[in-house]
């Protein structure tokens, strides 16, 4: 792909010069982006896809928002997170606690799904009570009532079927906690470092976000959300992310 139909390259008369949103300049340092010229026209080529790049066509869509074009498609790109909340019928562990630590991070609540998957043991009127507040605070919150524990496939796939039109998927156990910062991790990973990461490791709580392809593409081999995770640590990605950037440590 290349820059010459973007709406925020930048030129200097015949000559593209830059990029609005300054995304060219990363690429050059990534080595990813080289001047071309064509019917006396020279602007960059591109070897690695920009999820920055909009047309004119684009563009005229946006007149009816009140935003300014960069704002738009800053947003457009913004990584969207659901993350599923697993209680357990038989050691029902402290809800408040995990779902507190959702509310502080540091992130738009807009951007961010929450399914807390949980048993009538826990009381539909204290779920119901848990989802309204998790709504009040700017996420999109459901329950999942479950009359099994046992079914790991079953219960997985309900699920993160309600997640569908996010950008990763994270299971979080009751009980446990997520870092503030760890999605704003994420979100710069990808579009300010470029990194390519679709495995991203909250270390100090053993919390993973995984690329909703990768998810689909690699779950029926396992049938198990944990395992699945374990296994692309293990046999897919190297933990060392100076050697491959597939698979990212968040540490505080």
């Amino acid at each position: 792909m290349n820059c010459k139909e973007c709406v925020f390259a930048t030129w200097n008369d015949d000559a593209q010069s830059g990029c609005y949103v300054n995304r060219l300049s990363k690429l050059k340092e990534l080595d990813k982006a080289n001047v071309v010229t064509e019917d006396n026209l020279s602007y960059y080529e591109l070897t690695r896809f920009c999820n920055l790049y909009r047309t004119e066509e684009w563009k005229e869509k946006q007149e009816r928002f009140d935003e300014d074009l960069i704002t738009i498609v800053l947003k457009e790109v913004k990584p969207k997170f659901g993350i599923a909340v697993y209680d357990e019928k038989d050691n029902l562990g402290d809800l408040d606690k995990t779902l507190n630590s959702i509310k502080n991070i540091n992130y738009d609540p807009k951007c961010i799904k929450v399914v807390i998957s949980s048993f009538k043991e826990r009381g539909v009127q204290e779920l119901v009570s848990k989802v309204i507040t998790m709504q009040e605070q700017g996420f999109e919150c459901i329950m999942s009532l479950h009359t099994y524990n046992d079914d790991i496939y079953l219960r997985d796939t309900e699920c993160f079927s309600k997640m569908y039109r996010n950008s990763y998927f994270v299971k979080i156990n009751v009980g446990s906690t997520i870092d503030k910062d760890f999605f704003n991790t994420i979100e710069k990973s990808l579009n300010q470092d470029l990194e390519q990461g679709v495995l991203f490791e909250d270390s100090d709580n053993q919390v993973h976000a995984v690329h909703f392809q990768v998810a689909n593409q690699e779950y029926l081999n396992y049938n198990n959300f944990d395992l699945m995770i374990q296994n692309l640590i293990d046999n897919l990605y190297s933990p060392t992310p100076e050697t491959n950037d597939n698979y990212l440590q968040h540490d505080k």
